[in-house]
């Protein structure tokens, strides 16, 4: 059952991340406020951290992101939080400079998360990795 909550979740965080809301409030709610945040442009700490790296992605990208997921399993918990590893393709387009057409790029990615689940099924992400794949 913890299984399915967390890709769920999963599927539900990316959702509600591709038409990158001005609110980020939902977010917020479902990252530690510890969180660690490594990206390929740095690392980021906390919901500071998150809303840093969040405004920077919609100053970078077109709302309308899609997140192909190819793979997704979910590890065995460890002193209750679950490793959860992907392999996906984001599609997403650069903001175009005044008069210049508009950049779609695939980028293949790797995530690599650490979430915890709440008895009341609420997940938590503590440790999110995303690295470009080789």
């Amino acid at each position: 059952m913890t299984e399915q909550t967390i890709k769920q979740f999963v599927s539900d965080w990316f959702k509600a991340m591709e038409p990158m809301p001005e609110n980020i409030d939902w977010f917020l709610g479902r990252v530690s406020e510890s969180l660690e945040l490594v990206m390929p442009e740095g690392a980021f700490e906390g919901h500071a951290g998150f809303e840093t790296w969040y405004r920077g992605a919609a100053r970078t990208f077109e709302s309308g992101w899609v997140h192909d997921i190819q793979q997704l399993n979910v590890g065995e918990a460890v002193d209750g939080v679950y490793p959860v590893e992907m392999e996906l393709t984001l599609i997403a387009t650069l903001i175009a400079p005044e008069g210049k057409p508009a950049k779609q790029l695939k980028l293949p990615l790797t995530e690599s998360w650490a979430v915890s689940v709440a008895d009341s099924g609420d997940v938590t992400i503590h440790s999110y990795r995303v690295a470009m794949k080789r």
